[in-house]
């Protein structure tokens, strides 16, 4: 099982995948959900990416 400190690592490549656009909001969010995060936070950070999807 993952802990905390992965997922904290795996979820801020997420995000800074997400901001330079290889990664989409929609599978960013998909990868929070699957990891556990909060819905509101992992909303907050996907609101703080570029672009649209």
């Amino acid at each position: 099982m993952p802990n905390r400190e992965m997922i904290d690592r795996v979820v801020r490549n997420a995000e800074q995948d997400m901001r330079s656009g290889r990664l989409s909001r929609r599978d960013f969010l998909r990868l929070s959900a699957l990891l556990g995060i909060s819905t509101g936070s992992a909303v907050a950070l996907a609101a703080c990416g570029a672009g649209t999807t």
